[in-house]
């Protein structure tokens, strides 16, 4: 997966990949840090109760519906999390 012309790091694409088997699917996404290849992504179910078990090397629960990778920083929202906790046009908050 390509963000913004760079490869997503494997651990993002691995919890991308599991999350669209289960039905998510992206609805917004960018880069946040061209130098350190920092991503982020929000993704959106039609069954937010129905999240994977999710035990990715690499990836960690920051918060509810909040992951991120531990090379990168790149971090996965989920439609669990309000605009407002998660990023406002890309920007961390």
């Amino acid at each position: 997966m390509k963000i913004s012309g760079k490869v997503v790091c494997p651990p993002i694409d691995a919890l991308v990949s599991l999350l669209k088997k289960n039905g998510f699917r992206v609805i917004d996404k960018g880069m946040r840090d061209y130098h350190f290849n920092e991503v982020f992504i929000k993704m959106k179910s039609p069954l937010p109760d129905k999240l994977p078990v999710i035990n990715i090397s690499n990836i960690q629960n920051i918060k509810s519906g909040v992951y991120a990778c531990q090379c990168h920083w790149s971090t996965v929202y989920l439609d669990t999390v309000t605009d407002n906790e998660c990023f406002n046009g890309g920007t961390a908050l």
